[in-house]
């Protein structure tokens, strides 16, 4: 009897491991069920992408409920994977029908979500005038654990840091930021802002300044003539750390592009190719007048006259801007079919922003209006932007929020910032 129940258990622990193993090393799922309410059958499809080198970890979601269909992509983790969907709440007026879908454990995880005639899609704080029936039924909502503060800007409380304005209450959790100043950088992380001095003067304009992954990395401009030193700040702590070239590079050198890991410098006085790599924390020449230069175009590598690089400033094609009707399709997350792209229509002298999942360019959601389409950074749940002079944010979680702002952002393009997700 002894020997049946040690094998009965040990069966049972076998399974339990075959099963975590299964679920770790699984590429995802894809399956069909349905939500019966009192007045309807809701039926979702859901498709769970796990595990795989070409596509992020997500969740698209389509559910049809009375001829209409809504789609869903969320980038969140589940204890238990499957059936995500818990529950459906719908409203419909003349101009809109609106969704709040109720995930697993009761969870909110997105705004109410509200479709036009047209199939466009918008978060329901954007509206600029919700009716009576939308309002009453965000305000309905309220009973399942939805709370329309979440999703509206809090300036409530302010923290003043030299130039800056801070928001405390808008702060991220889970993002480390970097805005440079002239001196050096502010770095914000866990609501913390500190300053991190590079300069003994104010340094107006940068050439050699940008941000990669979690560092912040510029030229040590305390050398007034060729540079030596290459500051390395990361996010994560705020530590400093000091990359040396081999060989002096002219003050007229500027940064032809970032691809991955890499800074491209262009030495355009000693006609020469260098690439910084934060991940090594080298710098080494790659390119010169006798073998001539690399020059990366939308994703692929290829050699170029060194006269090309040297006699202007040429930067890297990253990506090229595509039409899509009245959507320019100007920024991608990366290369994985479920990232997001994004899109721009422009409205008078400004930019109204929408995103769609890669693959999926039908289906555009707005997300925020702003006055400049360069200065926009993306993370996996974030989308960060400049607005005259504030910096502000969209997330799922949040709708637009407003990091700080500071009076120097307005009219000095050469201040960057940089986010970094943890």
């Amino acid at each position: 009897m002894k020997s049946l129940l040690k094998l009965f258990f040990s069966l049972c622990i076998l399974y339990f491991i075959l099963s975590f193993m299964l679920s770790m090393f699984s590429h995802g799922h894809e399956i069909h069920y349905s939500i019966l309410r009192k007045q309807d059958e809701v039926i979702v499809s859901e498709k769970f992408v796990h595990n795989t080198k070409q596509e992020v970890n997500s969740y698209t979601l389509k559910m049809e409920i009375a001829k209409e269909t809504f789609q869903y992509h969320l980038m969140h983790e589940f204890d238990h994977p499957k059936k995500i969907v818990e529950d459906v709440q719908t409203v419909k007026d003349k101009t809109y029908r609106c969704m709040l879908p109720i995930f697993q454990d009761q969870q909110i995880l997105t705004d109410i979500v509200c479709k036009n005639k047209k199939g466009q899609y918008y978060n329901y704080s954007s509206l600029k005038d919700p009716s009576k029936t939308l309002q009453m039924f965000a305000k309905k909502m309220e009973k399942f654990g939805y709370q329309p503060r979440n999703y509206r800007e809090q300036k409530n409380e302010k923290k003043k840091i030299d130039l800056l304005e801070l928001y405390p209450d808008n702060i991220p959790t889970d993002i480390l930021f970097g805005l440079t100043n002239y001196k050096g950088l502010y770095h914000l992380k866990d609501n913390q802002l500190s300053n991190v001095l590079l300069f003994d003067q104010d340094i107006y304009t940068r050439e050699i300044s940008t941000f990669v992954e979690n560092y912040y990395v510029v030229a040590d401009y305390n050398d007034v003539y060729d540079i030596k030193n290459f500051f390395l700040i990361n996010l994560k702590d705020g530590s400093k750390e000091v990359v040396t070239s081999k060989e002096p590079i002219a003050s007229d050198s500027y940064i032809a592009g970032v691809v991955e890991d890499s800074i491209y410098i262009i030495d355009k006085s000693n006609k020469k190719e260098y690439q910084l790599s934060v991940h090594d924390k080298e710098i080494i020449e790659i390119g010169n007048e006798k073998s001539n230069m690399k020059y990366y175009n939308e994703g692929k590598w290829k050699i170029v006259p060194y006269s090309r690089m040297t006699l202007k400033n040429t930067y890297f094609d990253l990506f090229k801007e595509k039409v899509d009707g009245e959507y320019h399709l100007f920024l991608k997350t990366d290369g994985k079919s479920t990232g997001y792209s994004y899109y721009y229509k422009k409205v008078g002298d400004e930019y109204e922003i929408y995103r769609a999942q890669t693959g999926n360019h039908k289906i555009k959601m707005y997300l925020f209006t702003t006055d400049n389409i360069d200065r926009i950074h993306c993370s996996k749940h974030y989308i960060f932007y400049q607005v005259n002079n504030e910096i502000k944010y969209y997330s799922d979680m949040t709708g637009v929020r407003t990091l700080l702002s500071n009076s120097e952002l307005e009219f000095n393009q050469d201040i960057l910032f940089g986010i970094y997700e943890k």
